[in-house]
């Protein structure tokens, strides 16, 4: 995360059919030496979307603050309805297949890193 925080470290998820959450957990740690606030940002991609998805869409965040020297744990529970897209048709779809959830300060990717933002953590998960 930015500034003094360490890399956030992904917990347990379960993974859902539609019509259920998906819920996980990451443990933030602020390794400064003052108190401090981020917003991890959730981002999800569809990398075997049927049709064109974007890269990385923002299905969730929430400011957290952690003192210093301390760690937080921050739960997320996601509706499985943020898996959906549009499909050519206009209707709405949730496709079987892999997809990815990115946790971070930011959207993962060259600019974030250049400005200065940790790594974001992956987590793969497979609907069927």
């Amino acid at each position: 995360m930015g500034g003094p925080f360490a890399r956030p470290h992904p917990h347990a998820y379960s993974l859902v059919a539609a019509g259920k959450l998906l819920s996980f957990s990451v443990t933030l740690k602020n390794v400064g030496a003052m108190d401090a606030d981020e917003v991890v940002q959730v981002y999800l991609s569809d990398p075997e979307a049927s049709v064109p998805v974007p890269i990385h869409k923002l299905v969730g965040f929430r400011r957290v603050h952690v003192s210093a020297g301390k760690s937080k744990t921050v739960r997320f529970s996601l509706p499985s309805e943020v898996m959906l897209f549009v499909d050519a048709n206009g209707d709405q779809k949730l496709e079987p297949g892999q997809f990815r959830l990115t946790v971070g300060s930011c959207s993962s990717g060259p600019r974030g890193m250049a400005l200065g933002a940790p790594e974001s953590v992956n987590a793969i998960f497979t609907i069927t």
